[in-house]
């Protein structure tokens, strides 16, 4: 599947400033590319409460996220990212599956997301062991994502990557 991410990062990679380990820095941009991790385990999605700390959705509920803003493979992101928020290493992953990309727009905050989702399918439960981005998980089947206050365009997102995965 060619998502064009290589050629989108290029572009931002160029446009954008840069933090001084190198890694783009996306906070007053009007776009910006991300990933979306969807871990399941089970019938069970993990959703994540953004600490009020985080620059962008605080108190929100959310799906494991972070910028792409380096060059590296996809699923180095998926595994750094869920790593590094709740403790969750590729050794238990069942299967890791890449999703078409998704735009979502947010008036609200006047960007552009181009997300990137992945669903990770754990093969054996894990207690997530949250970093300093988030004040609290539930796993939730995906009929109740719509009684959590997440953040804007999630809901969606994650059912239509979903469907996407079941879809195969």
């Amino acid at each position: 599947m060619d998502t064009g991410l290589g050629k989108a990062l290029e572009r931002f990679d160029k446009e954008l400033p840069h933090f001084p380990d190198g890694r783009i820095d996306y906070s007053d941009a009007d776009s910006a590319l991300a990933l979306g991790i969807i871990v399941l385990n089970g019938d069970k999605l993990l959703l994540v409460k953004r600490s009020r700390e985080v620059g962008f959705y605080p108190g929100k509920w959310n799906w494991i996220s972070g910028f792409i803003d380096e060059q590296k493979p996809l699923r180095a992101f998926v595994e750094q990212e869920l790593y590094e928020e709740t403790g969750i290493s590729r050794q238990y992953f069942r299967e890791l599956f890449f999703n078409s990309p998704i735009t979502v727009g947010d008036d609200g905050l006047g960007k552009t997301w181009f997300i990137y989702p992945a669903v990770v399918v754990l093969a054996s439960e894990v207690a997530p062991e949250l970093d300093w981005e988030a004040e609290g998980y539930a796993w939730v089947i995906p009929a109740q994502l719509s009684s959590y206050e997440t953040v804007p365009g999630v809901t969606d997102s994650i059912r239509a990557a979903l469907a996407e995965y079941r879809a195969g």
